[in-house]
């Protein structure tokens, strides 16, 4: 019995406290509710000169879910105004636009606090310098941040930090300049950065170090002059890197080896001048790669030797003077395929063997975009390379003595200098001949395989009439020239002692022209 009675008694104790527990969040919930209604519902504020207005599409007291305000004056960060925002705390997605006369110049980090299901936050047109560390602290719900053109100058560490469920921040249009490390903390599902259009110099080593999640990262538009395989630390996941429209002149060794499952590379227009044999070491997801308008003069034989999965592959626009089998040859079979586009138009190639390649693609091919690409290439017959030099100098030394002397002397001189550049540079380089290149009033040198940085590049031997150009098939393949040193390398790489000889060539040739000054100094004598 006493039993029974204990059981009835305990029965009842936990109803009375489930009833007394209800009417408690009963009571906090109308207390909550009368706070709000008694707060300025920010999606109906009545006051005309109000400084904010906001459209949301649900106006009753913690029905809306979507808000687009408009600032129509400066809000500083205590003002009562931002307290209106606890009228609608459900809100999911909020814009903040600031109109001609309205500034903000702060991330508004304590109304953010107060919308605990915030998802997406975006805001334009404001003055915010910098984004302060933790500016957009616990809101495990946000997933998008968008900040264009709210001139932001400076990303302080931690700006973006413990966002559980961010997957996309957008800072295009601003004045960054440089990112530092630790900047991106806690993100572990970030998809997506995009900082197109800044001002952006440097990227510290290291600095997305912790986004191994990233699959998309765009830096067009920027300043950057330098990337290093440390700038892409980190980015293990990383699918699509865009930067184009940036100042990068040169890709180094393993520059992405720290991004092995990059499919979508993009670098147009940056002036590129060089590229290493082994920048794309690694890729070998890579399905898209896009160069042009850049200022390539040649290609490493081995450059595509990691990527022979490219599906897209850009090159128009450059001066590449030759593409040749060895440099297409780990991409061959990839360019064969339908769904693969290859283009090349608007170089500076030249007529010769380096490119019968062109002609069984053409017929293989299973793109009809390469094989009409490819039946409007042009290139540039080639000319005889002494015959290049003897003309420019001659030039080069009417030009300084005009003036200089009478005329009847200087007109019988012309054929004299043809006779004597001819005589000093056979004797000089024989009758095997490459191209001269003056660079300056003091300075000619050949082309030797190097680079004005030394560094090794495929050697153009033959000159071109500039303005000559053919349809390649116009020429039968049989019939494109192939002089003895450009045969000598059309099946083999640049040679390792080149360099090593190329300082005692480019010394010994760089004396040609002085030689010639020095003789016509003698002529010029005798004809006065």
């Amino acid at each position: 019995m006493a039993r029974k009675l204990l059981l009835l008694l305990l029965v009842c104790t936990s109803f009375l406290v489930h009833d007394v527990t209800g009417k408690r969040r009963k009571d906090k919930d109308r207390e909550k509710q009368s706070l709000s209604e008694n707060t300025e519902n920010v999606c109906e504020i009545p006051d005309p000169n109000r400084s904010i207005d906001c459209f949301c599409d649900k106006a009753g007291y913690q029905n809306a879910s979507d808000a687009t305000c408009w600032l129509f004056y400066e809000l500083q960060p205590d003002s009562v105004v931002w307290g209106y925002f606890t009228s609608q705390t459900n809100i999911e997605k909020l814009k903040i636009n600031i109109r001609p006369d309205g500034i903000l110049k702060y991330v508004p980090t304590w109304v953010l606090s107060q919308l605990r299901n915030l998802k997406v936050f975006d805001v334009l047109y404001g003055d915010i310098a910098e984004i302060s560390p933790y500016a957009f602290a616990n809101l495990s719900s946000l997933q998008e941040i968008s900040m264009t053109r709210n001139k932001i100058i400076e990303l302080k560490p931690y700006s973006f930090a413990k966002l559980p469920k961010l997957t996309q921040v957008t800072l295009d249009d601003n004045r960054i300049t440089e990112i530092r490390r630790e900047v991106f903390i806690g993100l572990p599902v970030l998809k997506s950065l995009y900082i197109d259009r800044n001002n952006l110099r440097l990227i510290y080593d290291r600095a997305f170090l912790h986004l191994y999640r990233l699959e998309e990262l765009e830096l067009n538009g920027n300043q950057l002059s330098v990337i290093t395989r440390d700038t892409f630390m980190g980015l293990q996941s990383l699918k699509v890197l865009s930067l184009q429209d940036n100042r990068i002149k040169m890709l180094g060794e393993y520059t992405f080896n720290e991004t092995p499952f990059l499919a979508e590379l993009s670098m147009d227009r940056n002036g590129l001048q060089y590229i290493n044999e082994n920048a794309f070491h690694g890729l070998s997801q890579l399905h898209r790669l896009s160069l042009s308008e850049n200022q390539l003069k040649s290609l490493p034989n081995n450059v595509f030797n990691d990527t022979p999965n490219i599906r897209f592959l850009d090159l128009r626009d450059n001066s590449l003077s030759m593409l040749s089998s060895e440099t297409v040859r780990p991409i061959m079979e990839s360019l064969k395929d339908v769904s693969t586009y290859f283009f090349v138009e608007g170089n500076n190639l030249v007529c010769n063997c380096q490119l019968s390649w062109v002609y069984p693609l053409r017929n293989e091919t299973a793109s009809d975009q390469i094989r009409n690409s490819l039946d409007e290439l042009t290139c540039k017959p080639q000319v005889d390379a002494k015959k290049k030099l003897l003309d420019d100098i001659e030039e080069k030394l009417l030009e300084d003595i005009e003036g200089k002397l009478p005329d009847d002397p200087k007109k019988n001189l012309q054929s004299d200098i043809r006779r004597l550049t001819q005589d000093i540079t056979d004797s000089l380089l024989g009758s095997t001949m490459k191209p001269l290149r003056i660079v300056d009033d003091d300075d000619v040198f050949i082309e030797q395989g190097y680079d004005s940085y030394g560094r090794p590049v495929q050697p153009n031997f033959v000159t071109t009439e500039s303005n000559s150009v053919k349809h390649l098939f116009d020429i039968p393949m049989q019939d494109l020239p192939c002089p003895e040193n450009v045969h000598r390398d059309h099946e083999t790489s640049v040679t390792p002692d080149l360099k090593s000889k190329s300082g005692q060539g480019r010394n010994k040739n760089a004396c040609i022209y002085h030689y010639i000054v020095s003789a016509m100094f003698v002529l010029i004598l005798t004809v006065m």
